[in-house]
């Protein structure tokens, strides 16, 4: 009598598991993790330290740019795709984040248009 209980405790604690189990992987469909994808570029007397960064289509971007020099004239950073320009501080890092919403290739530059990049998103 008593191993009968302990079966049917333990279809009802499997059939639990799995019930829970189910209705976890339905949330996490639903739900899905917060992913970022994340870079950072320097910006030095010779240029940036990128000049190509490929980026996934629908995942947010964190770009961290900093500029180590005064002999440059990347003090800003425009991403005209996006809508970004962004002045770069000597010494402090800058972060800029978006969504890239389609793919393609798309230029990234100083303000003066001299120093150029690209972000390749696919």
């Amino acid at each position: 009598m008593k191993r009968k209980y302990t079966q049917i405790l333990l279809l009802i604690v499997a059939a639990l598991f799995a019930s829970g189990s189910a209705l976890y992987a339905t949330t996490l469909k639903r739900q899905p993790g917060k992913r970022v994808q994340t870079a950072r570029i320097l910006i030095r007397e010779d240029g940036y330290s990128r000049n190509s960064l490929s980026l996934r289509k629908g995942v947010p971007a964190r770009i961290t740019f900093l500029r180590q020099t005064d002999a440059t004239c990347a003090t800003e950073i425009v991403i005209p795709a996006y809508g970004i320009n962004r002045n770069l501080p000597l010494g402090r890092a800058v972060v800029v984040t978006f969504t890239p919403k389609r793919s393609g290739e798309f230029t990234f530059t100083c303000g003066m248009n001299m120093m150029r990049g690209k972000l390749i998103v696919r």
